[in-house]
């Protein structure tokens, strides 16, 4: 070790490892989610599930609805365009399995929702989103 590379073992050094930030850069993303928010019951079950919350947000913001309903993916076409809600909803199983399925099915698996707010006035910018939540359809 030189003279101007600190001793980790010393007393009084600060060896805490900084957080991890992760940006999300796309030339495709649809909205903007602003502050992206998660009740603890939602991370505990993707994180039981082994699904990362960047996942599924990179899907949301990429408008990929996950298993809405045609009708309410077709809302959130809508919602991209005039500023109301958005809603992701997101099986914790994988792709393959997800296939297999019937939507009766589907909808007894793990899931996580993504809801964006609405904009706050018609003369907001209808693809940028103040908050953005992960939760649980039980916590809704």
């Amino acid at each position: 070790m030189n003279s101007t590379t600190p001793d980790p073992d010393a007393v009084g050094i600060n060896t805490v490892q900084p957080t991890v930030q992760h940006t999300i850069v796309s030339n495709s993303m649809q909205f903007h989610p602003g502050q992206v928010l998660a009740t603890p019951g939602a991370l505990a079950l993707m994180q039981e599930h082994g699904f990362e919350p960047l996942q599924l947000l990179t899907r949301f913001v990429h408008s990929d609805w996950g298993d809405c309903p045609n009708d309410d993916a077709a809302l959130n076409e809508q919602a991209l365009l005039d500023g109301s809600r958005l809603m992701g909803v997101y099986r914790l199983a994988e792709q393959s399995v997800l296939e297999s399925m019937s939507r009766k099915e589907r909808m007894r698996l793990p899931t996580i929702w993504l809801i964006s707010d609405a904009t706050a006035s018609e003369k907001d910018d209808p693809r940028v989103r103040n908050v953005t939540t992960f939760l649980c359809p039980s916590e809704y």
